[in-house]
């Protein structure tokens, strides 16, 4: 179990070399080695199968459960939030949850089996000011992101004015000037009237898209020495497809 540990936690270290992917996360062959250093973002990771009850007294080979969900989370983390608040490590959650029950189902009935109803009337109005200042908190957050989401759509407009100047108007096309005229329209009503909640992750996906689509125009902007790195221009066009279907199914 601690060489299975020793294992995962390479996959978070700074890469300073490059060595064929394993074809078996836990028992690498001699060509597939793990390297000092090993950063994957995508990979294929052959799992062996979660190890039963039944399997375990029959001697078998395979992860528990535990093993399992320790390895998929070491291979998910995402950098931002690794060090977050009780979010670095699962044990965590898995503590909190199993006191939770444990107390709910069996310590705490058993503590007040004969006693009086305690009066937590003061308690529970600073837990309720509590829950409505963090929640108004939160939503003030989204609203912010939905304010700066309503400017990059102002700021959009800039396209636009950036062909006439060029005297590109060839690019000005119906459709450009319904997105470029309806995307502001739709931000400032979610700002004034609906700003935070489910919609959030309409602007999430969208302002994905559009980092992508203008570090294209970045790289295209560079010059006809840069053309050879905008191969990928049609996988841009099918993501921003793809996406819209996906935003649309979600309304």
């Amino acid at each position: 179990m601690r060489d299975f540990h020793r294992k995962t936690r390479m996959f978070h270290l700074a890469a300073s070399q490059k060595r064929l992917p394993m074809r078996h996360a836990l028992s690498p062959t001699p060509e597939t080695s793990w390297p000092p250093s090993l950063v994957l973002k995508f990979y294929d990771v052959d799992l062996p199968p979660i190890r039963t009850t039944s399997s375990y007294i029959r001697g078998e080979g395979g992860l528990t459960l535990l093993d399992y969900f320790a390895f998929s989370a070491a291979l998910s983390k995402d950098p931002r939030t690794i060090d977050w608040f009780l979010v670095r490590n699962p044990i965590y959650l898995v503590i909190i949850m199993m006191a939770y029950h444990y107390f709910i189902q069996y310590l705490g009935p058993k503590f007040m089996k004969d006693r009086n109803p305690l009066d937590l009337s003061r308690l529970i109005m600073i837990f309720n000011v509590t829950q409505i200042v963090y929640n108004v908190w939160m939503v003030n957050e989204m609203a912010n992101v939905c304010w700066h989401y309503y400017m990059s759509k102002i700021m959009d407009l800039l396209d636009t004015i950036f062909f006439v100047l060029r005297k590109k108007n060839n690019q000005i096309t119906p459709l450009h000037l319904l997105h470029h005229t309806g995307m502001p329209v739709i931000s400032f009503i979610c700002v004034r009237f609906y700003p935070g909640g489910h919609g959030t992750l309409t602007l999430l996906l969208n302002s994905f898209v559009h980092s992508i689509m203008y570090f294209y125009y970045l790289l295209a902007g560079l010059g006809p020495g840069f053309k050879k790195y905008l191969w990928w221009k049609h996988y841009l066009t099918l993501l921003q497809m793809y996406l819209y279907k996906l935003v649309t199914s979600l309304q």
